[in-house]
């Protein structure tokens, strides 16, 4: 979710991900590292994984074959419907945060150098 998150750039979500991350256990290095797209010390087995999320994010949702193709050779079906499955939820939110931004900042009169 910080993978996709990073990508997006929405602060409600990068809250909302990196307080989730350090309840299940990463360490503050570990969601720092992440928020800022870096997944080179991630786990082994979940560097693939993380590795599509961000490029999944990057082509918004448009995955060239190749990668989902690597995806799909690295995990089983089950694996990768839920990975696609959180990235669409993750994105979705993320769009949906943004957009609560920019309403937020037209409401605020930023538009006007106010």
């Amino acid at each position: 979710m910080l993978a996709v998150t990073a990508v997006n750039g929405c602060t409600y979500c990068t809250y909302a991900h990196a307080r989730r991350a350090l309840v299940e256990g990463l360490d503050e290095d570990e969601v720092r590292a992440l928020k800022d797209g870096m997944v080179e010390d991630c786990p082994t087995n979940e560097l693939p994984g993380l590795l599509y999320a961000q490029h999944w994010a990057e082509t918004h949702g448009r995955p060239a074959v190749a990668a989902r193709e690597r995806l799909i050779a690295e995990y089983d079906e089950e694996t990768v419907r839920a990975i696609e499955l959180t990235l669409q939820t993750v994105q979705m939110g993320n769009l949906l945060g943004n957009t609560m931004d920019w309403f937020l900042y037209r409401l605020s009169c930023g538009h006007l150098g106010v």
